[in-house]
């Protein structure tokens, strides 16, 4: 592991860390809309950070994209029991943001009735700029929260199968190349700059 790939590693870590905040500030908001939506039913809010070696190797796997692009470094989610309180949710949070400065809405992605997956993953996500960052709101309902569960374990019974009746093969290729973090050096610097602050 050469210095210019630790250089990139440290600038990783460092602006996965810039997002703790704006995402801890966007669950809080997440929760209010969310228990609103609700109204007294049943409901499972939860956040994350993406874990460093996930988005290390998305940036290997995919080299033309850069860390300032990914844009669910910051996760937070809102299972609901059904689609009509996901909607309710995600319509409260478009008016706030329409009303005051709690946050500016990027985008929104919708894989249940516009952009459907093959694969049978179904949400819809919001993604959200606050403090700078980008942070991703995921709306589920409870089916649709366990689905991705259902395929995982299925995937891992079919690897496990697979690799149990498959010839051993060669040692795997580890060699990285340097992370493409942002378009320029400059904004790559400033990134560590900045969160040096924190």
């Amino acid at each position: 592991m050469g210095p210019e790939y630790r250089d990139s590693l440290d600038l990783v870590r460092a602006y996965r860390a810039v997002h703790a905040y704006p995402l801890k500030s966007v669950t809080m908001g997440l929760r209010h809309h969310a228990r609103k939506a609700a109204g007294g039913s049943w409901l499972d809010i939860s956040q994350r950070l993406k874990q460093l070696p996930t988005i290390t190797d998305k940036l290997v796997r995919m080299p033309k994209t850069n860390l300032a692009r990914i844009q669910d470094i910051g996760g937070c989610r809102a299972t609901f029991l059904d689609q009509a309180t996901v909607d309710t949710a995600i319509s409260s949070i478009e008016n706030r943001a329409v009303r005051g400065p709690s946050w500016d809405i990027v985008d929104i992605d919708d894989y249940v009735d516009e952009r459907t997956r093959p694969d049978g993953y179904r949400a819809k996500h919001v993604i959200v700029r606050k403090h700078g960052v980008q942070v991703e709101m995921q709306f589920r309902t409870s089916a649709q929260h366990n689905w991705p569960s259902l395929l995982r374990a299925s995937t891992s019974l079919s690897d496990l199968a697979s690799s149990r009746a498959a010839p051993k093969r060669g040692p795997l290729n580890l060699s990285l190349q340097p992370l493409r973090i942002c378009d320029d050096t400059k904004s790559a610097r400033s990134i560590g700059r900045d969160s040096s602050k924190l």
